[in-house]
């Protein structure tokens, strides 16, 4: 058995094992990277050891790829991804803007105490800035994790992907106002709500587009990147 078979029986255990596929892609390109280094080293050292000898010492295609079965699967997101990447983001979201908010409540409302329309004309801009940027920065953030926690267990980038777009559709009807006090202090309120029927509040749905957009072309340039290395390193190993 050759390296190239040694590597084809990996990855159908990996898959058979249902090991994700970026993860088990990462896996295939270290081993063989480690298999290029034993060869080289092999050769300087032993002009007797053959390919099969390494591969030996590589060790057992199944038992490497039952290993491998429990590496992924340490975080807590990659053993349930439905509830992770489902139903989590718009939880963590709302979650993030109710921070937020009780931090505006510490540091907004006493910066403009006293402070009306009247003797402030720029509270009016302000105001209607504040209340999408909180959910833009809120779901922001959801996305990046969601992206960060697919890239860090291995499970498929499609995961990070559903993740974005759910929290950007609730971006999109999610709706935050801060009104500032007109005539007098003490008048100013904030309203919470979901603007149905119609996503009028799409612009908030940008961002964790963005962001999970970029983190697919990301992952997709490492791919193609891994796939070529990996192609150089088996043709070496031939």
């Amino acid at each position: 058995m050759d390296f190239h078979q040694w590597q084809q029986l990996l990855r159908n255990e990996l898959q058979l094992l249902q090991v994700p596929h970026d993860y088990a892609n990462r896996l295939i390109d270290e081993i063989s990277n480690h298999y290029l280094d034993m060869q080289e080293a092999t050769m300087m050292n032993s002009k007797t050891t053959t390919s099969p000898d390494i591969l030996k010492m590589m060790g057992d295609p199944k038992t490497i790829a039952q290993a491998a079965a429990q590496l992924p699967r340490r975080s807590w997101a990659a053993r349930h991804p439905w509830l992770s990447y489902l139903v989590l983001p718009p939880l963590m979201s709302i979650g993030v803007l109710a921070m937020l908010i009780v931090v505006d409540v510490f540091l907004l409302v006493p910066a403009f105490r006293g402070r009306t329309l009247q003797t402030d004309p720029w509270l009016a801009s302000a105001c209607l800035i504040i209340g999408p940027l909180h959910v833009i920065v809120a779901t922001s953030l959801i996305a990046l994790w969601a992206c960060r926690s697919v890239a860090f267990s291995g499970r498929s980038k499609l995961w990070a992907a559903t993740a974005c777009i759910i929290v950007a559709a609730l971006g999109a009807y999610l709706s935050v106002q801060f009104v500032p006090p007109n005539t007098g202090p003490g008048t100013g309120r904030l309203s919470l709500g979901f603007a149905f029927p119609l996503p009028v509040l799409w612009y908030q749905a940008l961002a964790p587009l963005i962001v999970g957009s970029a983190f697919m072309a990301l992952r997709m340039k490492k791919l193609q990147t891994e796939t070529a290395v990996a192609s150089q390193v088996a043709s070496k190993a031939a």
